[in-house]
Order: C-alpha cells, then structure tokens, then sequence
C-alpha cells in the first residue's frame, strides 16, 4: 500500500534527521544537536505508528514536527550555523510535505474502500 511507503519515507528523512549532528559535526552546538534528536526521534516514532496502523489524520503530526525543524534553527537560535541551517531547512520541508501526501493517499484510501466494488467496475 502507497500509505505504508510514504511513511516509512518520513521515518528515513527522521533517522537521518537523528543522524545529521554527527554526520555534520555540528562543534560545541548542543542546541542544534538536542533539537534534531529529539524531533527526528518524535518523527520515526509517528511515522512508524503511522506505516503500521490506519489510523486517520496522525500524519499530520509529522506535518507540525516537520514544520517545528523548519522554523527551530531561527526559534533557537542556531541559523548562523550553515550546516544546521540547510539540513533543518531542506529535511523539516521534506518531512511536513511527504507527512501531507501520506495523508492525503490515506484519505484516498479510504475513499476507494467506502464504494461498493460494482460501482468502482462501471466508473
């Protein structure tokens, strides 16, 4: 199912979020390094739940946390870091696009599941 992979596709851009402060090397940067842990945790998590259950508008979740990466190099401070930056930047508006279409399929999804199987063959 489409749903499945575009969640499991949140919780890659998650893992290399969680990733990212060591592959960077971000020196002496706690803040950058405690946010991008934290919510690239947060967002594996939902989006794990989110790929193995069906349970309607928690993509969503991963729309707002994808969006807290986005703006949490100017929220806290660390937008003078160009690493940081551009990771935070490019990821949290990866996350909160890709967290949108997982939605939007589940919703589709379910759409096609709600009509009765002789109306589907006559469309």
């Amino acid at each position: 199912m489409a749903v499945r992979h575009v969640s499991l596709l949140e919780v890659v851009l998650g893992l290399w979020l969680v990733a990212s402060p060591f592959v960077f090397v971000f020196d002496n940067l706690t803040t950058p390094l405690l946010a991008n842990i934290i919510l690239g945790g947060l967002i594996v998590a939902v989006g794990m739940v989110s790929a193995l259950t069906r349970i309607s508008g928690l993509p969503y979740a991963n729309v707002v946390l994808g969006v807290l990466v986005l703006i949490s190099p100017f929220v806290l401070l660390f937008s003078e870091t160009t690493p940081a930056l551009v990771n935070n930047l490019i990821v949290g508006a990866l996350i909160a696009v890709v967290a949108f279409i997982s939605e939007l399929s589940f919703m589709a999804w379910m759409r096609q599941r709600e009509i009765p199987t002789e109306l589907r063959r006559a469309a």
